[in-house]
């Protein structure tokens, strides 16, 4: 192993669709998703983005860099 790091970084989304999108594309953060199960919370996202403007949340990411030897 050459490298390993670990990272928290915020995440921020200004629309319902971009976080839909997100959850559609990143399949493995949101196991099951679909716009139909999750429509309750959706909606609640609507509300929380028409209050502050901005949907935020934290991703947890890794780093490994790795040499055959």
């Amino acid at each position: 192993m050459i490298d390993a790091q670990e990272a928290f970084r915020p995440i921020k989304f200004y629309d319902v669709g971009a976080l839909v999108w997100f959850a559609h594309i990143i399949e493995w953060e949101f196991p099951g998703f679909s716009v139909k199960a999750c429509l309750n919370n959706l909606l609640q996202a609507q509300e929380i983005l028409e209050k502050k403007g901005i949907i935020g949340g934290t991703i947890h990411r890794f780093l490994l860099v790795m040499a055959k030897q």
